[in-house]
């Protein structure tokens, strides 16, 4: 006993041992009072609404809002700043309608003409061997007597000659017509006939023949049509080209013209107008050759935006042009040194929204955990862990302003799903109890919605994440089962954000990203929430049922 009564009195003695219980006490007395104090409750009230204005706002652009095609965005992007940039979607349009404003190229075609020459020819020395085999009976006048009765060998050749006649192509002579040729007299005057004929159908050919279907030609002043014709030096020219009707009575009229007979003038007709056939044939290869040159002296498309222009209008999907012109806008703001980022609500709107919200919190706690209430560590708890959360929200917002995702806006909607908005729902519901929880929730879904532009659909999702994260939470015993909870709410973003894809018509890629993005985002919260619950179990002396396994 002495030894221990002398290290005592080493130690200060019964003296010193009052004065640390005094201390002690008067550290619980202080602790209990800021506990309980009002205007400490009042300075975490002033300096929660202070955070969430800074986090929240200040700083926040449009201009860097993660907008995809065909999304209907909440908010309106104007420019921060002029600009000008060459549009490839203008650019396309105007190509489209330059290429179809150039008239195509026809070329004329002779293998028709050829091929009935020839077959003129083979008719022509076929009716002269028929003429010598079998001579005309005399008194006749045309090609066909009474004396040729069907059972005549003669008939019989003749119409055995015009059947392998209309063989050759698509020919329809009838035996009369050609009856009426061999009638003309001998081989000279027939030959000469003939060759009349093969003229004007030369004529018509020369000059082109249209069938009006499927064509396009050029109206000129006075109202005739042309065609652009590609000759055969490879020079293309505009010319007038005659239609299947104009050249059948251009045909008729030389016919006539030889003095014969009317009836023998139209069997002449009925033969020769199998020979005219429309032979404008368009050329492919000539028209884009065409449309090449009138492309190569296309300028580049330039859009000039003036400061305050509007670029994408909120409640109206995006457009393609939009879509570029955005993509231009935040180009330009990574090069431009004097362009002012600050838009949207005013100050003074921005912290009436929070003292709102906060106002909407207190009222909340105070009729469902009074016990809140009368605790500043426990406000100071949700405090804490609320702007948290909205910190690193904004750390993801904020990643967007880097060049690498202002200039490619598909990685930059990963962003908003790679928020972990459920971290501070799960440390409340935890620590406190779930209806504290739920309030956070909804707390955080709603500035996390308003700081990536009023995004109603991410307020939604997250929301519903975060519930789902709760309702996993009841009961918990292990910190496993956290990560688990974590997981289900990083499944239900994944799962909504696919549906959400789907009604937008997002590209695929954009929509499996933002599913990977939503279950990583879980995965991590999950993590980031078991490692800070021993944290905060400590500082605010916060005791929970949770075991390591």
């Amino acid at each position: 006993m002495r030894l221990l009564q002398q290290f005592k009195l080493l130690r200060g003695g019964p003296a010193a041992t009052t004065r640390r219980r005094r201390k002690t006490a008067e550290a619980a007395a202080s602790m209990a009072y800021l506990d309980r104090s009002r205007p400490a409750a009042l300075l975490v009230f002033v300096a929660t609404v202070a955070a969430i204005v800074l986090i929240s706002f200040v700083g926040v652009s449009s201009a860097t809002l993660p907008v995809l095609p065909n999304q209907i965005p909440m908010v309106r992007i104007a420019a921060g700043t002029s600009f000008n940039y060459v549009s490839k979607i203008k650019e396309e349009q105007t190509r489209a309608q330059l290429r179809d404003s150039v008239p195509p190229v026809y070329r004329l075609e002779y293998q028709a003409l050829r091929q009935f020459e020839a077959a003129m020819g083979e008719l022509l020395q076929e009716l002269e061997k028929f003429s010598h085999d079998f001579p005309a009976p005399a008194g006749t006048t045309t090609g066909l007597t009474p004396a040729f009765s069907p059972a005549s060998r003669r008939t019989t050749e003749l119409e055995a000659i015009v059947a392998a006649f209309n063989e050759k192509g698509p020919y329809q002579v009838s035996t009369d017509d050609v009856a009426a040729l061999l009638a003309l007299g001998n081989a000279r005057a027939r030959f000469a006939v003939v060759e009349n004929g093969l003229v004007a159908l030369r004529e018509i050919y020369r000059e082109g023949v249209s069938d009006g279907a499927g064509t396009l030609a050029l109206s000129a002043p006075d109202g005739v049509t042309i065609f652009q014709i590609l000759r055969p030096t490879g020079e293309i020219a505009q010319a007038r080209v005659q239609t299947l009707e104009e050249a059948l009575t251009f045909l008729r009229i030389n016919l006539a013209a030889e003095g014969m007979g009317r009836e023998t003038a139209l069997a002449l007709f009925r033969l020769f107008r199998n020979g005219v056939t429309p032979n404008l044939v368009h050329d492919r290869e000539a028209t884009e050759r065409l449309q090449l040159r009138a492309l190569a002296s296309l300028k580049p498309a330039i859009v000039a935006v003036e400061r305050g222009q509007t670029i994408i209008e909120p409640g109206k999907r995006v457009t393609p042009e939009q879509y570029e012109m955005l993509v231009a806008h935040r180009d330009a703001l990574v090069h431009s040194e004097d362009v002012a980022l600050e838009e949207g609500l005013q100050l003074f709107g921005r912290i009436l929204l929070v003292l709102a919200m906060v106002m909407a919190s207190v009222f909340y706690i105070r009729l469902e955990d009074p016990e809140t209430m009368r605790s500043n560590t426990r406000l100071a708890l949700l405090a804490l862990v609320v702007i948290l959360n909205l910190a690193l929200v904004r750390v993801m917002y904020s990643l967007g302003r880097l060049p690498f995702f202002m200039q490619d806006t598909s990685v930059a909607s990963l962003l908003p799903y790679c928020a972990p908005t459920a971290l501070a729902p799960l440390i409340v519901a935890i620590l406190i109890d779930a209806g504290s929880a739920i309030f956070m929730a909804l707390l955080i879904s709603i500035f996390t919605g308003v700081i990536y532009g009023n995004r109603l659909d991410l307020l939604v999702i997250t929301f519903l994440a975060s519930m789902v994260g709760i309702f996993a939470c009841r009961s918990i015993r292990r910190r496993s089962r956290v990560v688990r909870a974590a997981l289900l709410g990083g499944l239900t973003v994944a799962c909504f954000g696919l549906l959400i894809g789907i009604v937008d018509q997002l590209p695929v890629p954009s929509v499996l990203g933002q599913m990977v993005a939503g279950l990583g985002t879980g995965l991590f919260t999950g993590v980031i929430v078991v490692g800070l619950l021993p944290v905060f179990e400590t500082l605010f002396k916060r005791t929970t049922d949770i075991r390591l396994l």
